[in-house]
């Protein structure tokens, strides 16, 4: 890095730009996104490479898409920034699910800060993270608490808790069945969050359901 950085002193020094632009990636990145085709390159980065990486670990790959649809009343004023998150959290939700249960939500948290992501900043991705522990059941640690605070207001690591927590409920209401959560809705009230199921034979009738 210093050798790169000394050789790009130079080159300012000699061109006098007006401007430079520092890319994430690299060459061979540029080289393979010039290749796609002209409607892939609009796609956004953050949730493509969500739903890949999620759909190759997730119990269910087509939950993903249910559990948007399951969360679309959870946050009345979402902007669209915040909705990609939230779309990037449904596509990792069940990323740990082969862990064991002890062990998963501290996994799923490292798994979503070191995943190779693009198109995400440091507290986009740490907010992805305390979703996806918090869909797992846990609260961060001291550790992780410390990190946390450093990147993210206390508004947005409620917010990410109360999306985890949604994930949580949709997951045990449904057992990982689209079709369960497609015929069940979130009430949000000022104090109480109710389900709302379609059809009385819509949801099993389970253990985790009545608890």
């Amino acid at each position: 890095l210093p050798a790169a950085a000394l050789v790009l002193d130079r080159v300012l020094k000699l061109t006098q730009p007006e401007r430079v632009v520092v890319s994430a990636l690299g060459v061979r990145e540029g080289w393979l996104y010039s290749l796609l085709p002209p409607e892939e390159r609009t796609l956004d980065p953050l949730i493509e490479g969500a739903r890949v990486f999620g759909a190759r670990r997730a119990r269910v790959p087509a939950c993903a898409a249910a559990l948007v649809r399951w969360t679309d009343g959870l946050f009345p004023e979402e902007t669209p920034g915040e909705r990609r998150l939230r779309e990037a959290a449904c596509a990792l939700s069940d990323i740990a699910w082969r862990d064991h249960a002890n062990n998963r939500a501290g996994v799923a948290f490292s798994r979503v800060l070191e995943l190779p992501f693009v198109g995400v900043s440091h507290a986009e991705r740490v907010f992805l993270a305390v979703t996806l522990m918090a869909r797992h059941g846990d609260r961060p640690g001291e550790r992780q608490s410390k990190q946390i605070a450093a990147h993210l207001p206390e508004a947005d690591v409620k917010r990410a808790q109360i999306l985890g927590r949604a994930l949580q409920l949709g997951y045990r209401l449904s057992g990982s069945v689209p079709a369960i959560l497609d015929r069940a809705e979130l009430e949000i009230g000022e104090n109480a969050v109710r389900v709302r199921i379609v059809g009385e034979d819509a949801v099993p009738d389970s253990d985790a359901v009545q608890t």
